[in-house]
């Protein structure tokens, strides 16, 4: 752990391994606020892929007691370009950070819908208990003990049908239909909020903290810049997450669904585009459709749970509306989108795609044409035709390895062996999402 230097220095250091590069100076207004407010000024450091410092402009904290806010958010903003930039994982971040946008997000739930709303959002949750258990712990620790009572009142709602329950609609204070116990605990929020604003209790308590390290606003972009670049492990976790995200994009049962029925067409269609996914009744199966824009025309996909995944040709008015579907129907089974998902995990297909180009597949909308040869379930290979930008790409995976090349020059070709195929897959599989 690098410690802060005294505020006069003339220079300060941030330590990426053995290297220090000099950042700049703080202002001599900023240091004397801060030398006459108690904190101290150094800068955030990290040390072996690990942030123990936060950084935040001095403007934001100078004007902590008129704009709380401002500090708040630079503590998201710091934690964002952290985990974008630094490709630090949460893990790897002070707890503060956590802590702190977590009371944030709570603040700003109550006061767009209420305590319905908080609940709406721990049920999008994994763990929505254990969610409510962090909010809880955050406010006890920066001393609101009042809000976190408020808050956690939620609790018996996790244990019951009431997530999904009519007592959740509704906006604001004994919104129309709101439970009476959600509209109390709004009226409770409100006038602790009005006496002791949570808000400005989270930024002073934040501004306390001895990780948070305060620098001038014109070397805040350089210093946090540094920080990220200083991460040994940047780079094998940026391949991490792309891995991670082509790994779930291919195993979409709608993306899934699509790219199989595309590639059973007479002429192989490439999509360009999906459409919002809407739930409702499709063909008298129910399910969920799709408007799928390809490069020969528009066609409605509706996957329904136990059935599998219909693709129609859809025929559109000039204002976007579409008519009835117009046949044929290509009809891909349940049983058949299973077993092509574990075709594309036995084949290690995402960790190809990765490891042979970085062109494919970045932004996390690849929805690739599916071509296999014979009946899914006893597949051994399979080619992913896929559009990017003006270039069709084509990957070729098969029990030997991977093939990877840009339609017309397919003399530029490039191979991956299975042995370094696998290798790549477990290098780059440990990180999971928290």
């Amino acid at each position: 752990m690098l410690h802060a230097q005294p505020p006069d220095s003339t220079a300060r250091t941030l330590v990426s391994g053995a290297d220090r590069a000099p950042v700049g100076q703080l202002g001599s207004s900023v240091v004397a606020f801060m030398r006459k407010a108690g904190f101290e000024t150094g800068y955030g450091t990290q040390e072996a892929g690990y942030v123990d410092r936060i950084v935040v402009p001095g403007s934001a904290f100078a004007a902590l007691d008129r704009t709380p806010e401002l500090l708040i958010d630079a503590l998201s903003d710091f934690r964002d370009v952290l985990g974008s930039a630094g490709r630090f994982p949460p893990a790897a971040m002070p707890p503060l950070l956590h802590r702190a946008c977590t009371v944030r997000a709570y603040a700003a739930d109550v006061r767009e819908a209420g305590h319905a709303g908080v609940l709406r959002n721990l049920a999008a949750e994994d763990l929505p208990a254990r969610a409510l258990s962090d909010l809880v712990t955050a406010l006890r620790a920066m001393g609101a003990e009042r809000y976190a009572v408020i808050a956690g009142a939620l609790r018996p709602w996790l244990n019951g049908p009431g997530l999904n329950g009519p007592g959740l609609n509704g906006h604001g204070l004994n919104g129309r239909g709101k439970a009476p116990d959600l509209a109390r605990l709004d009226h409770a929020f409100t006038l602790l909020d009005r006496r002791a604003p949570l808000l400005l209790a989270l930024a002073r308590w934040v501004a306390a903290r001895p990780e948070v390290s305060v620098v001038d606003d014109a070397a805040c972009t350089d210093t946090v810049q540094r920080l990220c670049e200083g991460n040994r492990d940047r780079l094998r976790r940026a391949m991490e997450l792309r891995l991670a995200g082509v790994t779930e994009v291919l195993s979409d049962d709608m993306r899934l669904g699509i790219g199989l029925a595309c590639g059973r067409l007479s002429r192989p269609e490439l999509v360009l585009s999906l459409g919002r996914e809407s739930a409702r009744p499709a063909a008298g199966r129910g399910g969920t459709l799709c408007r799928v824009q390809g490069l020969f025309g528009a066609r409605m996909a509706a996957l329904a749970p136990g059935w599998g995944m219909a693709l129609s040709r859809v025929v559109e008015d000039v204002q976007g509306r579409v008519t009835p579907f117009a046949r044929p129907t290509i009809d891909v089974s349940e049983p058949e989108i299973r077993a092509a998902a574990a075709l594309i995990r036995r084949l290690k297909v995402a960790a190809a795609l990765c490891c042979l180009t970085d062109r494919v597949g970045r932004d996390g909308s690849l929805v690739p044409t599916v071509l296999i040869d014979g009946p899914v379930a006893r597949a051994d290979r399979l080619n992913l035709v896929m559009l990017e930008g003006d270039a069709v790409f084509v990957l070729e995976a098969g029990p030997e390895g991977a093939r990877l090349s840009r339609m017309g020059e397919e003399e530029r070709a490039v191979t991956v062996a299975r042995a370094r195929l696998d290798a790549f897959a477990q290098c780059y599989a440990a990180w999971s999402r928290p």
